[in-house]
């Protein structure tokens, strides 16, 4: 849909050539340009060959005075032709063409498809669900008044497919908001405000409303607010800074998330119509989320192709908080370049959560916030303490593709951390600037990671950086008036040695990228000093790209738990193996027909199309005529549409057959309580079909089948097993 816009305003300082400016100009004698103005060529033209659509149903005004003359609409809106709905009205209008007041109050229902109209349409108290598809606003002249708005709509319904761009700024004076509604769907909808001054008007404007969600949306020259808002969903966003040109600095956002916002995720983000049109960027940043709870940002670019930030006027952040956040997750964001670093953190947030988040490598990062982690995101890491920062401890980044720093900053526990900290002899204090002191011979304390640390593919051979007083390195695991040793959880515990915190025996530790590692530090006064204080320890660590790609924390985790029974006594069988597949009808292969595999070495390469698996997932192979290529294996060197496997033996290259793969959900045996259990992650519902049987120690039981399908809250499945004896 092109709008079409008054002639005064189809001028060169609003808007340019390219796919941005996609308006027709509007004169007053009837006809419209396409790509000009009639001075000046403004507007973009479409490729030629293209048809022109006008819906074949017209709704037109004139005055009293002269009821056979169309005019120009009213400037004042309650006085075009309208429809009263307050005791009535369903509103059913297709292939329409109007410049009438679309201003429906208290109708049963509305249903708008395949029409266009002139500057307004604005739904209140709409009994049922709202149905707009194809739907366009154009402009007749500078108003100031809203495109699109949905008032205390609580039926839910639909918006696809539509074009609502606003002519004039102002304070407050959003494009397409929604107020006071629940359940409405918003998709491939595009809102902008054409007038470039900044203003406090938006975009997409969501305003106190519950279950919205917008997919596909484009945002011009404005962006999208969320504002006392609960579980709403944004899915794949465009932003395009500017109708013309390219970003100034004049600030804005692309998303702000505020006043205590609940539960919103936005996953997938892009600048200019898809990366079509460069340097239309924020200058701001991608996200400004304040007072806000249980937020969920991912999705934008990747480690390979980042997001965009343009060749000027770079946005300042990925990431800035507004301050008094509580349970905020970015996952998997890349944008480069950063003008001054990826997030920005404030002391008044809790429970922050940073996993593969990357600006510029060269920029540094600080976790200023309370029971915060970092987790294989890209940039350079402080070594200087935070004021009033607690419960926020290990956490790493990766300054290249091939260097990584595992940091500890020395913040005090909070109730939440208190396990990962214990105080083993004396009096170790925290201070709130973000150190640890400990002035008494024997004082000696232990602070253990939270978790695994993934993509590094060795310890490096290089001293690791203790700041603080009293911390110059002398031998062994004296580090000045301080001994440090570490352990190191490689995925089969801590073993129970210490070890001196040197280069020499960290760059002999054997690690995994896949299953990461994790550490704990015994640190122990052995001089006495009311100076001595540590502010952090960090170890450098080694990287390639392929392992930081490939071994990435999962978006969203489920329990899946499967429970065997005697069907007879109903007693827990422990022992009892289970073997859990995907079954069609999600996201994951099921018995998928591989294109070829190949073998170089033990490795074995898969051309699987679209297999949706990522790194570190298990396949089933079956189906291969060379035994060797089929079973259960660990997925590596994950492509869209291939993936590697180790395999034994030195079967014939290519693999032939009818060869099938299918995603293994989990294996393993249950336990005394007959239970067995993982973790896992999903992308959306997933059926799943496996086998659960205990044939080899005590009392031998049939088979059984496990059918069942994993939702948001997983699957807990409990299965009567036959006696077999």
């Amino acid at each position: 849909y092109y709008p079409s816009l008054y002639a005064g305003g189809m001028i060169t300082t609003n808007l340019g050539t390219d796919a941005r400016s996609k308006f027709v100009c509007m004169e007053t004698n009837g006809q419209i340009r396409i790509g000009d103005n009639g001075t000046t060529a403004v507007g973009y033209v479409p490729a030629s060959g293209c048809k022109v659509r006008i819906p074949n149903i017209l709704g037109r005004q004139a005055t009293a005075a002269a009821r056979n003359t169309n005019v120009i609409p009213s400037a004042t809106a309650a006085t075009r032709p309208d429809f009263t709905t307050t005791s009535a009205g369903a509103i059913d209008m297709e292939y329409f063409a109007t410049d009438w007041y679309l201003y429906f109050l208290q109708p049963y229902s509305i249903r708008i498809r395949d029409s266009a109209t002139f500057d307004y349409v604005l739904l209140s108290e709409v009994a049922t669900a709202l149905d707009l598809n194809n739907v366009g606003k154009s402009t007749s002249q500078s108003l100031d008044a809203r495109s699109f708005n949905a008032t205390s709509c609580f039926a839910g319904g639909t918006i696809a497919n539509c074009n609502f761009q606003r002519y004039a700024a102002g304070t407050t004076d959003h494009s397409f908001e929604i107020l006071y509604c629940k359940d409405i769907t918003v998709s491939n909808t595009k809102s902008g405000i054409i007038t470039f001054a900044r203003s406090t008007g938006m975009s997409f404007q969501v305003t106190q409303s519950t279950n919205i969600t917008l997919s596909s949306c484009y945002s011009l020259n404005s962006g999208l607010q969320i504002t006392s808002s609960f579980d709403c969903t944004i899915n794949n966003f465009d932003h395009c800074d500017r109708y013309v040109g390219t970003t100034n600095t004049t600030g804005i956002y692309a998303i702000y998330i505020l006043a205590s916002s609940d539960n919103i995720i936005v996953s997938g983000v892009t600048f200019g119509l898809g990366g079509t049109i460069a340097n239309v960027h924020p200058y701001l940043g991608i996200f400004n989320v304040g007072q806000s709870n249980n937020i969920k940002l991912r999705n934008a670019g990747s480690r390979t192709t980042a997001l965009s930030g343009g060749s000027a006027n770079n946005p300042a952040y990925i990431f800035l908080s507004a301050g008094n956040n509580n349970t905020v997750k970015l996952q998997r964001i890349y944008m480069t370049p950063t003008r001054t670093g990826a997030i920005s953190t404030l002391n008044s947030d809790k429970n922050m959560t940073y996993e593969h988040v990357y600006g510029d490598m060269g920029d540094t990062m600080v976790l200023a916030s309370l029971n915060s982690v970092a987790k294989n995101c890209g940039g350079t890491t402080s070594v200087t303490g935070q004021a009033s920062v607690y419960g926020t401890h290990f956490w790493d980044a990766f300054t290249s593709d091939t260097v990584g720093r595992v940091t500890l900053p020395m913040n005090e526990q909070t109730t939440e951390t208190t396990s990962l900290v214990t105080i083993v002899a004396g009096t170790p204090k925290f201070t709130s600037a973000g150190q640890l002191t400990m002035q008494s011979v024997n004082d000696e304390i232990i602070i253990e990671q939270s978790y695994f640390v993934k993509g590094c593919t060795a310890l490096t051979n290089t001293a690791p950086i203790v700041s603080g007083t009293n911390v110059t390195y002398v031998s062994g695991p004296d580090w000045g008036n301080h001994d440090i040793y570490y352990q190191i959880d490689t995925g089969s515990g801590y073993g129970g040695t210490w070890k001196d915190l040197t280069a020499a025996n960290l760059s002999g530790e054997t690690i995994s990228a896949s299953t990461g590692f994790k550490l704990k530090y015994r640190i122990v006064c052995d001089t006495a000093s009311t100076t001595n204080a540590i502010t952090y320890i960090r170890i450098t660590t080694n990287s390639t790209l392929a392992s930081q790609t490939d071994n990435l924390y999962p978006l969203e985790t489920v329990t899946v738990s499967v429970t065997a029974k005697d069907a007879i006594t109903f007693v827990a069988i422990e022992n009892a193996r289970v073997f859990l597949e995907a079954d069609t009808g999600g996201a994951l292969p099921a018995e998928e027909s591989v294109t070829t595999i190949t073998r170089s070495g033990s490795t074995a390469s898969v051309a699987h199309t679209a297999h949706g698996m990522s790194a570190g997932q298990k396949v089933v192979i079956r189906g291969a005529v060379e035994y060797e290529y089929n079973g259960a294996f660990v997925i590596s060197n994950v492509t869209t549409n291939a993936y590697d496997y180790t395999l034994t033996g030195t079967p014939t290259t290519p693999a032939t057959g009818t060869i099938t793969a299918t995603a293994l959900i989990m294996t393993g045996v249950t336990n005394a309580s007959g239970v067995y259990s993982e973790s896992l992650e999903i992308s959306g519902d997933q059926p799943v079909f496996g086998k659960i049987r205990r044939a080899s120690t005590g009392t031998k039981y049939q088979t059984g089948t496990i059918v069942g399908t994993i939702t948001s809250t997983g699957l807990d499945n409990t299965t009567l097993l036959i006696p077999d004896e």
